[in-house]
């Protein structure tokens, strides 16, 4: 399976976001502000989009800001399915 980083439809994650919560063991808070988190998002949501562009993939607008308004819009206590039993929340 390849990621396009764009979330689906019915606003589940993109991979770029549940890899980062996953490896950072952070919730969704830790990607809305400047800082080591967010850095690893925008990086892996930029690789997963060149891989896209690549393969001829057409992106509406671009993927690592449509991803960035979708973080910034999450409460900032949820995490991506692949940390349920890793990220403790307060």
């Amino acid at each position: 399976m390849i990621s396009i980083a764009t979330p689906s439809s019915n606003g589940h994650s993109s991979p770029p976001m549940a890899c980062t919560g996953a490896y950072h063991n952070v919730p969704m808070g830790a990607l809305q502000h400047p800082g080591e988190e967010r850095d690893t998002f925008i990086g892996l949501s930029r690789e997963s989009s060149e891989m896209g562009r690549r393969m001829g993939i057409i992106f509406p607008e671009d993927p690592i800001e449509y991803n960035l308004k979708i973080i910034d819009k999450l409460d900032h206590q949820s995490t991506a399915s692949m940390q349920k039993g890793h990220c403790q929340r307060p």
